[in-house]
């Protein structure tokens, strides 16, 4: 259950890696290297992940369209097809840096 091309981003913390390929974001295990969950799947391309002990949030490339992905490792419904996930907001870029700059303080 590999990348079946070039890994374009990564992060890790000891204990599991969020790798993002040309189709998907995976969670790996370090200490045995198993693919531990499809993350996202069916992309077009991911440009960047990043994730602390509770979230992840992804650039990902979807029906040549970006979206910023945030993955709440706490809730069922991610790791879910997009069409059964319901109802998405759309944010702007100041509205999306107003949310990260209110998370940092």
């Amino acid at each position: 259950m590999a990348h079946t091309g070039a890994i374009t981003c990564f992060q890790h913390d000891g204990r599991k890696v969020i790798s993002g390929s040309e189709k998907t974001v995976k969670m790996w295990d370090v200490q045995t290297g198993e693919c531990v969950q499809d993350l996202l799947t069916d992309l077009s391309g991911v440009w960047q992940v990043k994730f602390d002990g509770r979230r992840c949030v992804a650039a990902v490339q979807r029906d040549q369209l970006t979206y910023v992905e945030i993955l709440d490792f706490g809730a069922i419904r991610d790791g879910q097809p997009p069409e059964n996930l319901g109802k998405r907001i759309l944010l702007n870029e100041h509205e999306v840096r107003e949310i990260v700059d209110d998370s940092l303080t």
